[in-house]
């Protein structure tokens, strides 16, 4: 069988006994063609970096370095506003629905460099002191489409 085979060709890399484990909607991500963390998509606010930028004022705070699916500009709003958006649903557009499930945890990938950007250690410690380094939240498709930039965003009713 595949996971047996996959098994034996990882112990062989590494040097040591490994399992696997099928865990959640991974499974279910890789099987269609995709593989996320936690959801499909991931959404940053204007707001969560600009509160990023200003307790972190050496840093290039660029949405780059967090990969979101759909940055939102929340004009003057400030702090890490979309975490207040958990349980609720947001329509994108004429037609999409994104159910907004949890914050998003950040990792050492927002330090590394990439592209013009450089390497800062800086960008998840300062998210760790001021929020316990989240940077977003994640969400799964209620009703799939296309979204264009500039979509305008509201909540759907519940």
């Amino acid at each position: 069988d595949m996971d047996t085979a996959a098994i034996a060709a990882l112990q062989a890399a590494i040097g040591r006994p490994v399992s696997l484990s099928h865990i959640g909607s991974r499974r279910s991500s890789a099987a269609s063609g995709g593989f996320f963390d936690a959801e499909p998509i991931h959404l940053l606010t204007t707001a969560t970096m600009n509160e990023i930028a200003r307790r972190n004022p050496a840093s290039r705070i660029d949405p780059r370095r967090f990969r979101p699916n759909i940055v939102i500009d929340t004009g003057d709003a400030e702090g890490f506003v979309e975490e207040d958006w958990i349980g609720r649903t947001l329509a994108l557009g004429d037609t999409v629905l994104l159910q907004v499930t949890s914050p998003c945890e950040r990792c050492v990938m927002t330090t590394l460099a990439q592209d013009d950007l450089p390497a800062d250690p800086s960008v998840l410690r300062t998210l760790s002191m001021v929020n316990e380094a989240v940077a977003g939240v994640y969400a799964r498709v209620v009703r799939g489409g296309m979204v264009q930039v500039g979509a305008k965003l509201t909540w759907a009713q519940s």
